[in-house]
């Protein structure tokens, strides 16, 4: 009968498999059609909650992108939640290290974030007092209780990590005297709950469940037990309706299998119909979830079974389970374990007067203590071969490594030997190297200085023949205009002498213009500086300026020379300064209606140079201009003088600060 019950059980769970199988082909199905992002989501984490293991990784993974390409803050939460769940408990480190980085720097500051973080790195701290119990786990716990004594302002997430560290550990101890133990344990885990028990469910459900489920397997008193048991499923509860708005129905029930499966034991306290209600429910969910069961759903299920009809006091049916547990853990070799419960069904047996089934139990008691015997043996001379073939590996291995270190040896002297032919050849090659690199980057230097002079030209030429064609037709086209009528037309005298003095100052104004492009071909054909010398400042801004007022003939202007003639003296050449000071004084005057220009400068000992400077105030029509070759075709005057300045260690430039008139400042070495 028993075999029966067993087979219909693993069809059940066959089906159940096979079901979520096909809602996982169905999501797959509904993530290549059109969806939504929040209906991807939604669908990507229903898969998640509903698989485990690889398949449970693959979806969160897919999850996790999804999340970040919609930049939605739950679901990236929930996704690096189960990844780092994944990879701590299975001690995966440096990829659990990594995606607490990546939460750390993706997920944006909250309560729950720093919950979540400190859980994950508190788990992995309890594997290392849980497992290795060395000098690390000792540290670990060392830290915990002092931060616990001195810091008492720390925050309830650090207090709770180092409580539920203290906890771990209690749980882990091999003592004699439970009692001790499990105070200790209750006390610090009951620190924990009490650190959580105002946070939003989302947040507390990260330390309170495993908080609930060790202090109520280890608790001795089974009404503490009960009672840690109904908050731990309330709890879980909570979560449950939590999730549903979330729409996720589909995830791990391990805790409601833990919660029911204890209080299914505690019909002592709760009463036989409440103990028996929560049996039907833990049997119901082990057979719809049999992948969530802590160890295997086989048994889990007789685990509990066996230990809730002996709550009852129903020998009968304790002792078909106790049977049923002998058969499974001798069926997946687990004989050690299975002697616990060959004793227990001895001792039903001699309660039950059955004594022939007792003579039977105790014969397979005997064989399997002799199994356990055998197989004790049978490992033992397996480690003692492993020992011996350690032993002999560890001989050739130091065999190996003096051979090795031979074979270092000469290869290091040949390389060492090739290093050395190596970097004379090197240092030769060079020696004799140097000297031609040395050559071709001084012809390479010569060639791109070449370069940029040439194109510096052609830029020159190509915006000086632009500038001119503009000139040159300006004046060409009003002497030929007013020509033409002269010829064409029977014009007054005082017309005529009006039209040929248009065409005279016309005419004049071509001819500076061929002036100035035969000084421009004269500047570049010569190349370099200008010849310097000593100047006198003074003398030379008065004669210009005598030359402007001599054929100015503006009784408008006021013509002034500023300056101070005890220190008037600057490195230049006078022949040059002169056409420029020439120049500028033109522009200014052409430019002025009415007003004033004046013609000033001064020396600057500390910047070592002498400006001299040509301002024109009062009714100026002409405040905006250039000089550089981007002048307009009536500046063509300015570049040249901005050319004859470069050549003098010069620079002239128009003050564009100054907005009351004009202003050209020439900036002289002294």
């Amino acid at each position: 009968m028993k075999y029966i019950c067993l087979t219909l059980f693993l069809g059940i769970l066959s089906c159940t498999i096979q079901a979520q199988t096909g809602k996982k082909d169905a999501d797959i199905r509904r993530l290549n059609s059109s969806l939504s992002k929040g209906e991807k989501l939604e669908v990507l984490t229903n898969s998640m909650d509903a698989t485990r293991g690889a398949e449970h990784l693959y979806w969160t993974k897919e999850l996790y992108k999804e999340a970040l390409a919609s930049g939605d803050e739950y679901y990236k939460e929930e996704a690096l939640t189960e990844l780092l769940r994944y990879y701590v408990n299975n001690d995966i480190k440096d990829t659990a290290r990594y995606y607490l980085a990546e939460a750390e720097k993706v997920l944006p500051d909250s309560e729950y974030k720093k919950y979540m973080l400190t859980f994950m790195k508190t788990i992995m701290d309890t594997r290392v007092v849980y497992y290795k119990k060395d000098a690390e786990g000792d540290s670990l716990l060392t830290q915990a209780l002092l931060r616990l004594k001195s810091d008492k302002d720390a925050p309830l997430y650090q207090k709770a990590a180092d409580y539920y560290l203290l906890g771990a550990s209690a749980s882990a101890r091999a003592e004699i005297d439970h009692e001790a133990k499990a105070a200790d344990l209750v006390k610090y885990l009951d620190q924990v709950l009490q650190c959580t028990e105002n946070l939003p469910i989302r947040t507390a459900v990260l330390f309170r469940p495993n908080s609930f489920f060790l202090i109520c397997g280890n608790v001795l008193s089974d009404t503490i037990r009960v009672q840690y048991g109904l908050r731990y499923l309330k709890m879980m509860e909570e979560y449950r309706d939590f999730l549903k708005t979330k729409k996720r129905y589909l995830v791990s029930q391990r805790h409601f299998l833990n919660a029911y499966s204890m209080l299914a034991c505690a019909s002592n306290v709760l009463g036989k119909a409440e103990a028996a209600k929560y049996y039907r429910k833990f049997v119901e969910l082990n057979r719809l979830y049999p992948e969530d069961a802590s160890f295997t759903p086989t048994y889990e299920y007789l685990f509990t079974s066996y230990n809730y009809y002996t709550t009852l006091g129903d020998k009968q049916k304790s002792l078909a389970i106790c049977d049923s547990m002998v058969d499974y853990l001798c069926g997946v070799g687990m004989e050690q374990h299975a002697t616990q419960y060959v004793k227990e069904k001895l001792a039903l047996c001699d309660t039950l007067k059955l004594y022939k089934e007792g003579f039977e139990t105790y014969r397979l008691y005997e064989d399997l203590q002799e199994k356990v015997a055998e197989s004790n043996k049978v490992a033992n001379a397996k480690e003692a071969k492993i020992g011996q073939d350690v032993d002999q590996l560890i001989i050739e291995k130091k065999t190996l490594e003096a051979e090795k270190n031979r074979m270092q040896m000469f290869l290091f002297l040949a390389l060492f030997i090739l290093a050395v032919c190596t970097i004379l050849y090197v240092v030769f090659y060079l020696r004799k190297t140097k000297g031609l690199n040395k050559e071709l980057k001084e012809t390479n230097d010569k060639l791109i200085l070449a370069g940029e002079q040439l194109k510096e030209s052609e830029k020159m030429k190509y915006a000086f023949i632009r500038n001119l064609c503009n000139e040159i037709f300006t004046p060409l086209n009003a002497i030929k205009g007013f020509s033409d009528f002269l010829l064409d037309s029977d014009v007054e005298e005082s017309e005529r002498k009006t039209f040929l003095k248009i065409i005279s100052e016309h005419s004049t104004q071509i001819g500076k213009m061929m002036d100035n492009i035969q000084e421009i071909v004269r500047l570049d054909s010569c190349g370099g500086h200008l010849p310097l010398d000593w100047t006198n400042l003074h003398t030379l801004c008065f004669k210009e300026l005598e030359t402007l007022k001599e054929y100015a003939l503006k009784p408008e202007i006021e013509y002034v020379v500023e300056g101070n003639q005890e220190n008037d003296v600057a490195y230049t050449n006078q022949t040059y300064l002169g056409y420029i000071l020439g120049h500028l004084l033109n522009y200014a005057n052409l430019n002025t209606v009415q007003g004033r220009i004046v013609l000033s400068y001064w020396l600057e000992a500390e910047k070592h140079t002498a400006s001299v400077c040509v301002t024109a105030t009062g009714q100026v029509s002409v405040t905006d201009v250039q000089v550089d070759e981007n002048a307009s075709a009536s500046d063509l005057a300015l570049f040249v003088c901005e050319m004859i300045a470069e050549r003098m260690n010069a620079k002239l430039s128009k003050d564009a600060e100054f907005k009351d008139g004009l202003r050209f400042i020439i900036e002289l070495p002294l």
